[in-house]
């Protein structure tokens, strides 16, 4: 997002407040570069009313969304960095991958919702003395979309007959195979006549042909600032084959900061169960810290929670005084 799209009010070089609603914030557009890896104390504000979401980019046939693109994206810096948040910030909902719901997945993690505040504490380009976020509003991972139905259980049919084979004790005509005791039981002769190559013995036999269960419906998406606060239902599976079970239908999508639903159990044929339907994706992040990829980079994050969070985090909450600016 280009520096002029976000709502914001640069009220001093370091202090920007975010205004209006906007999506995918990186720091690195509120601040010039000179300011960013400056050994300053950078502040945002997020304004009281104001939602900061995560929507779906697509470039080309590919659509980034959920778990890999971020409502709000800190990179790599140096000095210190301030976050008050009192408004909202929201992970993108969940969704099933290869479901009516997509287009093309790349780099997602089946059905987890997305991630609301990403530090890239990973990135050796510049390390700073730490990020303080004071939440005095809400933050929320996206919820995870529904679990696939399960498949449905497998159906049969029969159909029943006999098969002639000779018993040798008739003349055997050209070498014909026969056999001297009958070949099968539960056979018979249907009457004392013999025929070309011996007496026939008729076998009872029973054969099967067999139907695949339907496919289980995609779980629903899960909620987000790019699906909204209401997730999504699941759809329903698809019909079986003669005497095979349909498809369970799939999960709802979670709510707000929540794992979606599994998938219903497809309904069982009359040879076989239908299975077990998949759990819902994981609840997204609502604060994660990327690890950093030596030891001389990275950033500590300290996490002050006055407000609302849902979802999971890898920065533990703490109490500390939040040192100037707020």
């Amino acid at each position: 997002m280009s520096l002029a799209s976000i709502p914001f009010t640069l009220t001093s070089n370091f202090t920007a407040h975010i205004t209006g609603n906007t999506t995918n914030v990186n720091v690195a557009d509120l601040f010039s570069n000179d300011i960013l890896y400056g050994d300053n104390q950078k502040t945002i504000v997020i304004d009281s009313g104001v939602t900061v979401g995560a929507a779906v980019h697509t470039w080309g046939n590919v659509q980034y969304h959920a778990n890999y693109v971020f409502a709000l994206y800190v990179p790599g810096y140096r000095g210190t960095i301030y976050i008050l948040n009192k408004g909202t910030i929201l992970g993108g909902g969940g969704r099933a991958a290869s479901s009516p719901d997509v287009t093309l997945n790349y780099n997602k993690i089946q059905g987890e919702g997305g991630t609301a505040i990403y530090v890239d504490g990973g990135n050796p380009g510049a390390r700073g003395n730490g990020i303080f976020i004071d939440n005095q509003g809400s933050i929320y991972g996206g919820g995870g979309a529904g679990g696939l139905g399960g498949t449905g259980g497998q159906g049969r049919t029969s159909s029943s007959g006999y098969y002639a084979y000779p018993l040798c004790t008739c003349p055997v005509c050209c070498g014909k195979p026969c056999s001297n005791t009958a070949p099968c039981s539960g056979g018979t002769t249907f009457g004392n006549g013999c025929a070309e190559g011996g007496l026939r013995w008729f076998c009872p036999y029973t054969s099967y042909t067999y139907y695949d269960g339907g496919d289980g419906g995609y779980g629903g998406y899960g909620a987000g600032s790019d699906t909204g606060a209401t997730p999504g239902g699941g759809y329903s599976g698809s019909a079986g084959g003669t005497n095979a079970g349909d498809g369970g239908d799939g999960g709802t999508g979670g709510t707000y900061g929540n794992t979606g639903d599994t998938g219903d159990t497809g309904f069982n044929g009359n040879y076989t169960n239908g299975s077990a339907g998949s759990a819902g994706g994981l609840a997204g992040y609502y604060l994660y810290e990327r690890e950093p990829s030596s030891g001389n980079y990275g950033s500590i994050v300290h996490f002050i929670n006055q407000g609302t969070v849902g979802g999971r985090t890898t920065v533990s909450t703490n109490g500390l005084q939040v040192p100037g600016g707020f």
